[in-house]
């Protein structure tokens, strides 16, 4: 995936400067979350994986990349969230904001280095946990997820690996394509024996009950208390809870948080799913989200 990417970004470039608009293009590398620790993703020193309210499940890194940047090569560690880039690039582009469209336009933090003009944002709201961020604080009610631990990189397959997932082995791309193009060819000539398609759905089972059975140790493991507060900048590992210690902190994320609960439209979790764009309990969604 991650070569197939790489060329295709590749090949967007070099049309790019083919076409002589390199000059006037903007392109954000960037995720919509943290790795997935369990298929093999490894967010440290973060804690957490994917699906959680934990730093690593939530923060995501990216890059600029235009020659309209006046500040370039360095890193800046101010608030922007996923909303942000709407308004930012419509900015840049020369476009005015809708006062109702949401997020904030951070073109000059990104152009020139400016300070963040967000100051907080909510991570997630549902009907059994939430959390906030306001400043360097950061507040979660309720459960954080599933995955809770640091996650550090597997020597092993991962305990849910469906077998789908192939991961090069060699350096050079030749001998990984000859390796999968023999693995295809084992594949292709399992799938002509009798019984084979029983032993593939067999095998499927026992990989997705070994997944659930580590997912649950996992919340057994950890016990947490309703309320967790942290200071991201000082322990952005999520280490210390200060839920005890910083009791005006505390009130002041809780009462911010209960206000946007209040107000926010939850909706219920899909039962099903479809490969169709559709509208689904009243939103529209591609069904696998």
């Amino acid at each position: 995936m991650v070569t197939a990417m790489d060329q295709s970004v590749g090949t967007i470039l070099s049309a790019l400067r083919k076409y002589k608009m390199l000059g006037n293009t903007i392109i954000v590398f960037t995720t919509d979350n943290g790795g997935a620790a369990n298929i093999a993703g490894s967010n440290l020193p973060l804690r957490g994986s994917k699906t959680t309210l934990w730093e690593g499940g939530t923060r995501g890194v990216g890059f600029v990349y235009s020659k309209r940047l006046f500040k370039r090569k360095y890193v800046h560690e101010g608030l922007f969230h996923a909303v942000d880039w709407v308004p930012t690039l419509l900015a840049a582009a020369g476009g005015k904001q809708d006062k109702k469209l949401d997020g904030i336009n951070q073109w000059p933090m990104l152009r020139g280095g400016k300070p963040s003009r967000r100051n907080g944002f909510v991570y997630s709201i549902s009907e059994t946990s939430a959390a906030i961020r306001i400043g360097d604080y950061k507040l979660i009610v309720g459960s954080p997820g599933i995955y809770n631990q640091w996650f550090t990189i597997p020597k092993t397959k991962s305990f849910c690996n469906s077998g789908e997932v192939a991961e090069d082995i060699f350096l050079y791309d030749n001998l990984n394509n000859a390796v999968r193009n023999i693995k295809s060819y084992i594949s292709w000539f399992g799938s002509t024996l009798p019984g084979y398609s029983y032993w593939r759905h067999y095998k499927r089972l026992q990989a997705l009950q070994k997944c659930k059975q580590k997912a649950k140790e996992e919340r057994q493991k950890w016990v947490f208390p309703k309320f967790l507060l942290y200071n991201i900048k000082e322990d952005p590992t999520e280490t210390k809870n200060l839920a005890g210690s910083k009791p005006m902190v505390f009130r002041k994320l809780k009462s911010r948080l209960e206000r946007y609960w209040k107000r926010a439209k939850i909706f219920p979790k899909q039962s099903t799913f479809s490969n169709n764009i559709g509208k689904v309990n009243g939103v529209w969604t591609p069904g696998w989200c």
